[in-house]
């Protein structure tokens, strides 16, 4: 019984240690350091993909779009590769093709942005200067601050890849394994011209309501780094390991050929 006991309390230990986050979706974050270019380098490949497919405003107008995430001990890094052929970059920021980011950094859950750690801004596809940002003044100060972004226009659509220093938030975001943050993707598509928004897309947001309530965002956690296995150490790994040499085989061999050859004379005892 005391061993029943036992094993369904550290079950329930084990239960409680694993982050639960309901109705939101979460990603993971690989540990890796890209140039933010708008070019994929090798390490996006070790990253998640993640569907930007919620239309949260207007018209699906077939335009799909992934991210990924990955984190090291300076910054946040996100990579998002867009599909939309009809390019129009008219009106306000958040009604051209475009993109927004939202951010929670402490994953505070707040309903509101009350904080000084919650924000967000948006740019256009074709301008990455051409911004705006919301939230409380130091969150925005914040924000404007930590970020680096490249945006990469092709025929078939955009390539936009940003860093964000969240370390320089005023409380600190750790930057460490097993760190949780609030985020949000969201792509802006305009089909027409006249400055209208067609649609939008979020990664969490089903609602168009991650501009008031950051508590739609969802969450990404920093996996620990991938430990690489190098060929010397796979090669020693897959090698055999020397067999030790046996007393018994150093002792007999000689005595064995010393019988042979008459040099001992083994009698049976009486």
């Amino acid at each position: 019984m005391r061993k029943l006991t036992l094993l369904l309390a550290a079950a329930l230990i084990a239960l409680l240690a694993v982050p639960v986050f309901a109705d939101v979706p979460t990603a993971k974050a690989a540990y890796g350091t890209p140039v933010v270019d708008g070019v994929m380098d090798d390490i996006w490949k070790t990253a998640e993909v993640n569907k930007v497919d919620k239309l949260k405003d207007g018209k699906d107008a077939g335009v799909t779009a992934v991210w990924r995430g990955l984190w090291d001990e300076k910054a946040f890094y996100v990579y998002v590769e867009v599909k939309d052929t009809d390019h129009k970059f008219d009106g306000d920021v958040s009604w051209g093709d475009g993109a927004e980011f939202y951010f929670d950094p402490l994953d505070t859950d707040v309903k509101e942005y009350t904080t000084d750690e919650v924000a967000y801004f948006g740019f256009k596809a074709n301008d990455v200067k051409n911004t705006s940002f919301d939230g409380t003044d130091a969150a925005k100060k914040a924000l404007q601050n930590c970020y680096k972004l490249a945006s990469v226009v092709t025929d078939t659509g955009f390539v936009y890849e940003a860093s964000f220093a969240l370390s320089s938030f005023n409380a600190g975001v750790k930057m460490k394994a097993g760190t949780v943050i609030g985020f949000d993707v969201q792509v802006n598509n305009q089909n027409a011209p006249g400055g209208s928004r067609t649609g939008a897309y979020g990664w969490s947001d089903a609602g168009n309501a991650a501009w008031q309530n950051p508590s739609v965002f969802g969450k990404v956690s920093f996996e620990k780094a991938a430990v690489i296995e190098t060929a010397t150490a796979a090669a020693a790994a897959a090698s055999p390991a020397a067999a030790a040499p046996q007393t018994f085989d150093i002792i007999a061999l000689p005595l064995a050929a010393a019988v042979l050859s008459g040099a001992i004379i083994l009698k049976k005892k009486k």
